[in-house]
């Protein structure tokens, strides 16, 4: 058989599926059979006289057995003789290049599933309370599936996907029994293949998603009426619960039903249309989650009693109206604050700036990240005095790699004081003393892990930064930025960090980081390796750290690898935090040459022994931006998070660097509802040491490697 198979539930829709089988025989790449899953009722294809011998590939009829989608899909699939399988609702009629575009998509990258779109094969007439949003409701693909998303929060449905046979039978889509007093409503029962998809992301198993694969969805405007959506919803909320709920779900719906009134009431201030998108959108979306509170009511085996739901209400009401009192509280204090600061024109590329205060505290792959856009701060010619506000942990390294700048423009490197670190009003206090004497006329926070924000914002200076994910926590904070810089979280990091520049007008240019270590730090690296008794270029460094449970690799897994290198005469050095040394020291005590560090390197040390390192091994933080700017080989470890934020840069952006491969638990970008009910580390242990060791080794023989993406299965 050449071409995928194809399979299509069908009821009694002939006319509709002849469109659909006519238009697989005019695809670019033909199917290699068709199968019809078919439920009998009157009118059924098998009684409407079609003619399949025109058509040029097979087509076979098996009746659909009693049950849910999942189970009629199950049952296409095991008729399936196609080493790929693609399904099709029979009011579905794919473009042309339907076929060809999901089976190359699958080919190309390696994937064992991938979903393409579903519009509306007719023009429908949308009522007013109707968004695109609320496509998915009506079998229809939402906007989000043609961003960064897709696949992720925005998932493809069965009326346009394709996958491995193999994996579909590995991977049942999972059936339900109808729910008490609920049998006619087959939707009910549906969601298979929401439930579906996340189980691949889960298990690791790499899927993507083809916008341009397109299924044209003949549907009636019928649709699109709040009714039938509102009781989609409502269906698919008691179906999520019964296929994949969670307890700790339950707040956040509480929070959800709770919170739709004062979410609407938002849109009031836009006009009457909006006030009534927004209560569609939220009422329709409240709807589903209250459906989803009371199926865990219904489902005694949860232990949800009617009283817990009550409890969850109430929680989630006292979440609502403590967020919305905080927000009230803080308006004076922003507006006394806005009166107070600078307006926006203060920032421009026409302000001179002689003191630009340039936050970047305190983790240490965060400082690697932000070199490129601290040498293009203190290189822009504007004659302003840099001063890097820092922690302990990328002082060292900081000193050392700013002395390759000329020395009029090397920035000061100000390590933040124990008792002026932590949140606390005594370290605030603390800290505004020592930011008082800077005097600077421009804040430029990259990171403030670790600091309390507030002595930033009383300096009477500009406060340029992220509105997010930089250490600010409190929404307060972002709304007394002078200039907010919008943060795409799927750039990577560096060049995100590039933007921050931008309302200064600098002319930026992403580069890969490099490192340089201080001689006094090679001196003390070579005395390391004089008493191990090691050559330089001779050892691998694996960095085996405790916390950060999320890029936490098992201990056995580590131990796994260093006696698989150990057993290749690699000497190896274990690198990590003072906390985890006594961990490791019990299962290196049987591994020859093997040595632990914990603890006793500084950020520039840790440059210096990565410089000439054969091999480092790590997961996804500080050493492992450390060892690609050190220009070490590097073998990195993705679990859950982004590859393409946290990764290293792509081959094209200079300088080039030494060979790297990451091992990541494809896809290895779940989105925290992903990983709800999950252990932190849930993504890490999908990471086979074998396959790591297997790695490892290859790169240390010198096989030819470049930056790729090695997925684990």
């Amino acid at each position: 058989m050449s071409g995928p198979s194809v399979v299509i539930l069908t009821c009694g829709r002939a006319r509709e599926l002849a469109v659909v089988l006519h238009a697989l025989a005019d695809q670019t790449l033909l199917p290699g059979e068709v199968v019809l899953v078919e439920e009998e009722r009157d009118g059924s294809v098998s009684s409407a006289g079609l003619d399949f011998s025109v058509l040029p590939f097979p087509v076979r009829s098996i009746p659909a057995p009693e049950g849910s989608f999942a189970e009629r899909r199950n049952a296409g699939v095991a008729a399936a003789e196609g080493e790929l399988v693609a399904f099709l609702d029979d009011d579905c009629e794919p473009d042309r290049h339907w076929l060809q575009r999901l089976a190359q998509a699958l080919g190309a990258n390696g994937w064992v599933a991938a979903g393409g779109t579903v519009l509306p094969a007719e023009e429908l007439p949308a009522p007013e309370h109707y968004t695109p949003e609320l496509g998915w409701l009506a079998g229809l693909t939402v906007p989000g599936f043609f961003g960064p998303l897709a696949g992720r929060r925005h998932n493809p449905m069965t009326a346009n996907l394709i996958a491995r046979r193999e994996i579909l039978r590995e991977f049942p889509f999972q059936a339900l029994a109808p729910p008490r007093g609920l049998d006619s409503f087959l939707y009910d029962q549906g969601r298979e293949d929401a439930q579906w998809w996340r189980a691949l992301r889960r298990a690791g198993r790499p899927v993507g998603c083809v916008p341009r694969a397109i299924a044209w969805h003949h549907i009636d405007a019928s649709r699109l009426e709040w009714q039938r959506l509102a009781d989609r919803a409502e269906a698919d909320g008691r179906a999520h619960w019964r296929r994949e709920g969670l307890a700790e779900e339950l707040p956040a719906a509480a929070r959800d039903v709770l919170g739709a009134p004062i979410a609407a009431l938002r849109g009031a201030f836009s006009g009457p249309a909006a006030f009534r998108q927004q209560w569609a959108e939220q009422s329709i979306w409240a709807r589903r989650q209250w459906s989803l509170l009371g199926a865990a009511v219904d489902d005694h085996a949860s232990g949800v009693t009617p009283a817990t739901r009550l409890r969850f209400l109430a929680a989630g009401l006292a979440g609502i109206l403590s967020s919305e009192l905080r927000a009230l509280l803080r308006q004076p204090a922003v507006l006394l604050q806005r009166a107070a600061a600078p307006g926006p024109e203060s920032v421009s590329p026409e302000k001179v700036h002689r003191q630009i205060l340039f936050v970047l505290h305190d983790f240490l792959g965060d400082c690697v990240l932000a070199l490129p856009a601290l040498h293009q701060l203190c290189r822009a010619g504007s004659g302003a005095k840099v001063t890097v506000l820092t922690g302990p942990s990328c002082a060292p390294l900081l000193r050392a790699n700013v002395l390759d700048l000329p020395e009029d423009l090397r920035p000061r490197i100000l390590e933040v004081p124990d008792a002026a670190r932590g949140r606390s009003l005594r370290a605030a206090v603390r800290l505004h003393s020592l930011l008082r004497g800077i005097a600077p006329d421009l804040v430029l926070i990259a990171y403030v892990h670790g600091l309390h924000p507030a002595p930033l914002f009383l300096l009477g200076a500009p406060v340029i930064a992220w509105p997010e994910d930089n250490g600010l926590q409190r929404r307060l904070y972002a709304e007394l930025l002078t200039r907010p810089v919008p943060k795409s979280l799927e750039k990577a990091e560096a060049a995100a960090l590039l933007d921050l520049l931008s309302p200064l007008g600098i002319g930026t240019h992403l580069r890969r980081p490099r490192l340089r270590a201080s001689e006094r730090a090679r001196a003390r690296v070579a005395r390391i390796l004089e008493r191990a008794k090691v050559e330089p270029g001779s050892y691998a460094v694996l960095h085996v750290e405790q916390g950060g449970r999320f890029k936490f690799w098992p201990p056995e897994n580590f131990a796994t690898l260093a006696q698989t290198l150990s057993g290749a005469g690699v000497p190896i050095f274990l690198e990590g935090s003072p906390s985890g040394r006594a961990a490791v020291e019990k299962w290196m005590a049987g591994i020859p040459r093997c040595h632990a560090l914990h603890g006793l390197l500084n950020s520039d040390e840790l440059t210096a022994l990565l410089e000439s390192a054969a091999l480092f091994v790590g997961a996804d933080s500080g050493p492992s931006h450390v060892a690609r700017a050190a220009g070490a080989p590097a073998l990195l470890l993705f679990g859950a998070s982004d590859v393409h934020r946290w990764g290293p840069l792509p081959a094209e952006v200079p300088p080039e660097g030494a060979p790297v491969k990451v091992v990541a638990a494809a896809p290895g970008n779940w989105l925290p509802e992903e990983q709800t009910g999950l252990p932190p580390d849930a993504g890490m242990r999908l990471l086979r040491a074998d396959e790591v060791a297997a790695e490892a080794l290859a790169m240390l023989r010198g096989d030819k490697t470049t930056p790729s993406r090695q997925e684990s299965r």
